[in-house]
């Protein structure tokens, strides 16, 4: 069984992260981890969106790395790493519906309780998940 977690440096991501290790650790499967970097809204400069870009994904390759090796050293575990760049929800369900050796069996999702966070992913997510998805999607509550 394959674990996704959409990471950043929310709250929702860190408890994600957690339960989708521990059910990789328990059922003995795999995990995989997505970075989406959302363009910027302006588009009127390349140059300037190209170096912003870079710079992202500069940062998002790091955060993935610093992740996977605290995952790596406690854990034995090595996550699958993609990052990507769009819309997040769009990226997430590419990865999602791609048929591959390397398919995604369980979305997993945090979420921050009631006026704590902004939960946009899984606001997104739950709107689309009936039309778009056929697999499992865990929401883990921040107090898990």
């Amino acid at each position: 069984m394959r674990y996704l977690v959409c990471v950043d440096d929310s709250l929702d991501c860190k408890v994600a992260l957690d339960f989708a290790v521990s059910q990789v650790k328990k059922l003995l499967g795999s995990l995989t981890l997505i970075y989406v970097i959302e363009l910027p809204e302006f588009r009127h400069w390349t140059a300037v969106e190209k170096i912003m870009l870079e710079e992202a994904n500069k940062n998002a390759k790091k955060i993935l790395k610093i992740i996977s090796e605290d995952i790596q050293n406690k854990y034995s575990i090595t996550p699958m790493l993609i990052v990507k760049n769009g819309d997040k929800l769009e990226e997430i369900l590419k990865v999602i519906n791609k048929k591959s050796k390397n398919k995604i069996d369980n979305l997993v999702l945090g979420v921050a309780l009631e006026g704590s966070g902004p939960n946009r992913l899984v606001n997104s997510l739950t709107l689309e998940l009936t039309k778009n998805i056929t697999i499992p999607v865990t929401i883990v509550p921040e107090n898990f």
